[in-house]
């Protein structure tokens, strides 16, 4: 049920926010503002919420091959994308401020995760 709800608020989320398709070039991602990148078969969406506030946090998701990436991933885990390296920095927990989900960073004072495979990813997801 959390699962469904988090995916459905993102989704959302996800509609209010610009979207680029970069297929020539990769821009970086902005974390500055709420933004959706587009290239090939990977989707990236950076969501601020509650921006210039203390609850101010952000959220990331991450999709490839058209299936939601994520929570299968230990924190720091990482899937290399077009952007570079996307990190999980773990589902909202006791507070909505701070960085959630996929993040362009990795998460501070937590060891280095391991790379994820999107392939096996999508194949888990079918």
């Amino acid at each position: 049920m959390l699962r469904f709800l988090v995916i459905s608020v993102l989704v959302c989320l996800g509609a209010m926010v610009s979207t680029t398709v970069a297929r020539d070039r990769v821009e970086p991602v902005d974390q500055g503002i709420s933004k959706a990148y587009i290239n090939g078969v990977w989707s990236y969406t950076h969501i601020i919420t509650g921006p210039r506030t203390d609850g101010e946090g952000t959220w990331g998701i991450l999709i490839y091959r058209e299936k939601v990436l994520g929570y299968n991933a230990a924190v720091n885990d990482y899937y290399d994308t077009p952007w570079g390296r996307i990190y999980w920095h773990g589902t909202l927990i006791r507070r909505l401020s701070g960085p959630h989900f996929w993040m362009p960073f990795p998460k501070v004072n937590r060891p280095e995760g391991r790379e994820l495979d999107p392939e096996k990813a999508v194949e888990k997801l079918e």
